[in-house]
């Protein structure tokens, strides 16, 4: 059998954010293996402006429910996923599509790449199993998280907090388009700092991994 993979390696990308795809998950828990991803959005940014928008509710897959305090958080009840929700194989392979080569970029990324990777290794294994083509997610991901510790000093570097601050409408916060939306304006604040060259210059926000990726040391 011969198993096409469904995406590139951006091998010796260059670390670039002129155009980049935003993404946030929100999820049944804080663990990428057992718990699940129940809404993903992404937007599409080309030359600071947001071109394409993507949002899904998914399915329950390997979570029997939805904790309390994350329907107390997003609002997203089990009745949402039941009647909007869609299979988890269809939304990452359509967020795969969109994402192409791009930059990742993400509030406190690590926590929703990990997510993104196990729900593609889920994926892979029932794909291997059919005979369908893999799916590959193997993008520079960039942090905001990471950068905004580096630009603002002494205050709360909560998504929110920060939307607040710097005077982001925040209203809608905790879903998944909404906080991508949120993360990417934030960006665009940032590079609006008179220190962003410096620590950008350094890779301040770039994961480990895509430092990896791009072939430096």
């Amino acid at each position: 059998m011969t198993v096409r993979i469904l995406g590139e390696v951006p091998v010796r990308q260059v670390l670039s954010l002129d155009e980049y795809v935003v993404v946030d998950v929100e999820t049944t828990g804080m663990k990428a293996d057992t718990q699940d991803i129940i809404e993903l959005g992404a937007v599409l940014v080309k030359q600071g402006s947001i071109t394409e928008t993507f949002s899904s509710l998914i399915k329950l897959e390997k979570s029997s429910f939805i904790p309390y305090f994350v329907v107390q958080l997003t609002g997203i009840t089990e009745a949402m996923l039941l009647r909007e929700g869609r299979p988890l194989d269809e939304v990452v392979e359509q967020f795969l599509l969109l994402v192409g080569k791009r930059p990742l970029v993400a509030h406190n990324a690590s926590f929703d790449y990990r997510f993104l990777q196990a729900a593609v290794s889920y994926c892979n294994e029932r794909r291997l199993e059919l005979g369908r083509d893999m799916l590959l997610l193997d993008n520079c991901v960039f942090d905001t998280l990471a950068m905004s510790r580096k630009l603002y000093k002494r205050v709360s570097h909560n998504l929110s907090e920060l939307a607040m601050m710097l005077q982001i409408d925040s209203y809608g916060a905790h879903r998944a388009l909404r906080d991508c939306v949120m993360a990417h304006e934030l960006l665009q604040k940032m590079m609006e700092h008179p220190e962003w060259e410096k620590w950008f210059s350094q890779r301040v926000g770039w994961m480990k991994k895509t430092i990896r990726n791009v072939g430096k040391k």
